[in-house]
Order: C-alpha cells, then sequence, then structure tokens
C-alpha cells in the first residue's frame, strides 16, 4: 500500500478529545477538522494525533480555530447502513499541527520582575576627598 501524506487546512469543528487506545493503552487525540464551507460543499477530516506536541497543540485550540494538520492522509468508501449514495471517509494522522492562533505568552507577575541592570546599586561617584583633592582653593 502507497502512503499518501498531506496538508489539510481548515477550522477545528469541534473540540479535540482525548482518548486511550482499548488494544495498547496508548493516549492519543482525535479531532474532526472542517475544510471549506464558504459556498462549496465541506469537507469533514477525521484527524488522529499521536505525537505529544501534535496533542497539545490540539487541546489547546477550541472550536473555530483555524490550522493546518500535516501528515498521511487515508480515504475510504463507506455507504450508509439505510443504503443511499457511497460517500468519501478522509482521515489523517497529524504529524505537525501548526494553528493560527498564538499560544498565550507567559506573563511575570511585576514583584518578580527583575532587570539585572535595574537591579544593581548605583555606581558611586569618587568624591575630592577620596581622590585627595581636599584643598582649600574655594571655588
Amino acid at each position: 500500500m502507497t502512503a499518501v501524506f498531506a496538508l489539510v487546512t481548515g477550522t477545528l469543528f469541534r473540540q479535540a478529545e482525548e482518548k486511550t487506545s482499548t488494544k495498547t493503552g496508548r493516549t492519543f487525540v482525535s479531532a474532526v477538522i472542517k475544510v471549506g464551507g464558504d459556498g462549496d460543499a465541506a469537507e469533514f477530516w477525521q484527524a488522529t494525533a499521536f505525537s505529544q506536541s501534535a496533542q497539545a497543540e490540539l487541546l489547546r485550540l477550541s472550536a473555530g480555530d483555524a490550522l493546518s494538520c500535516q501528515g498521511k492522509a487515508r480515504f475510504e468508501l463507506w455507504q450508509p447502513r439505510a443504503g443511499g449514495e457511497v460517500k468519501i471517509s478522509r482521515s489523517i494522522f497529524a504529524d505537525q499541527i501548526l494553528a493560527l492562533k498564538a499560544p498565550p505568552r507567559e506573563r511575570r507577575s511585576k514583584q518578580t520582575a527583575t532587570t539585572p541592570l535595574l537591579d544593581q546599586p548605583a555606581p558611586q561617584r569618587p568624591t575630592a576627598a577620596s581622590l585627595g583633592l581636599d584643598d582649600d582653593i574655594p571655588f
């Protein structure tokens, strides 16, 4: 079987879910990505992430956030039980997730913020007495 790699760009359809495999006990994250839908028929991709970085990125996002997903794609045909038209199931095993929304920056409290140059005591300027210039000449 030939592996097909794909880059899918769209929005997170609903919040990603962390799950545990019943066979292996490994955790993974499952999400649905909606592609298109602005006048065109929307496509839905089932994304599954096993790597820790891709899992963390998917779990950080919420429904409606834009993202790109890169990984191995799989396409399968299926037919509803009640009969009807044969449909295509699209899934991707995510290696990388790139979100349009940046992760929140870590804020430091003002009390613990340190600036090395500002926290040092000011250098003492030499006085006339320390330089040995304490004569009686008035200026």
